[in-house]
């Protein structure tokens, strides 16, 4: 291995995180109780959410993912269902995208056919404002901006299902 090649392995590893899911790990993101940073993002249409303005009158679930995660796509599945049932009772959605073009997440939206809100974090500013480095992570957050809870790592059907029953049954 060549002196320049050993000088560009950690920018590689560093790398990784975002496009691999996370298998758990170290503790990553804001801990409960922390009142979460506000911010500003483009949805894959082009309008500008702000995050606490619109995330909702009750609970919030705020998930980093990147479609080169093959676990996000089966929780992402698992999330859009009860996002349809309980949408008209408060339960609101935002998955922050992390560095991928907008075709990219456009293509995986429609295949998956995902209704709740996508959001694109090209530059990994708002993940890194979230303490996040790799991916998924989600957050359950309250209408006051606190975190209630995080979930990290593999999104399997069974473990996002318990996730969600405990703040939206």
């Amino acid at each position: 291995m060549t002196s320049r090649s050993l000088l560009l392995l950690p920018i590689f590893i560093l790398s990784l995180s975002f496009t691999a899911c996370d298998s758990g790990g170290p503790d990553i993101g804001l801990d409960r109780g922390a009142i979460v940073p506000d911010f500003t993002l483009p949805d894959v249409e082009g309008k500008t959410i702000d995050f606490k303005k619109d995330m909702g009158r009750g609970n919030t679930y705020l998930l980093f993912w990147s479609s080169s995660c093959v676990s996000c796509k089966e929780g992402m599945v698992v999330l859009e269902k009860v996002y349809k049932k309980s949408k008209e009772q408060g339960f609101s959605v935002f998955a922050v995208n992390v560095y991928q073009d907008k075709n990219t997440v456009t293509d995986f939206i429609k295949e998956l056919g995902l209704t709740y809100p996508v959001l694109l974090d090209k530059k990994g500013t708002v993940a890194t404002a979230y303490g996040v480095y790799a991916v998924p992570v989600a957050f359950v957050i309250d209408s006051r901006g606190k975190v209630l809870d995080k979930f990290l790592g593999e999104m399997t059907k069974e473990n996002v299902e318990a996730f969600l029953e405990e703040y939206w049954s």
